[in-house]
């Protein structure tokens, strides 16, 4: 179990349920300080990368404290996805420039 701190300031807590490396993750996460806060817990259902190159999947299902915070939930739902791509995209572009550099090329170079 780890506390993870975000750029944003929030933290919330990562527990591993299963890691098969390299291929496979998967954890629960709990302490919500951001907004997330009117979630109980996160699970993701799936979570890994692919032999034979870097994909990264993650899914989540969240479960909300209460059916009030529906509302709310939805909202955070949709921002998080947002966030989720982007963030997947920053670190395939990151494991590139790495990849690049361990071979003296830069990512894109044939």
């Amino acid at each position: 179990m780890a506390t993870v701190h975000s750029t944003d300031g929030s933290t919330h807590t990562e527990r591993a349920l299963l890691a098969e490396r390299p291929t496979l993750y998967a954890a629960e996460i709990s302490g919500f300080s951001s907004a997330f806060a009117c979630s109980r817990r996160a699970r993701p259902s799936a979570g890994g990368w692919s032999p034979g190159g870097t994909r990264l999947e993650r899914t989540f299902a969240f479960e909300l404290r209460s059916p009030l915070h529906w509302p709310l939930g939805a909202a955070l739902g949709s921002l998080f996805r947002k966030a989720l791509r982007r963030n997947h995209e920053n670190f395939l572009r990151h494991l590139e420039r790495q990849e690049g550099a361990a071979t003296g090329s830069e990512a894109g170079d044939p």
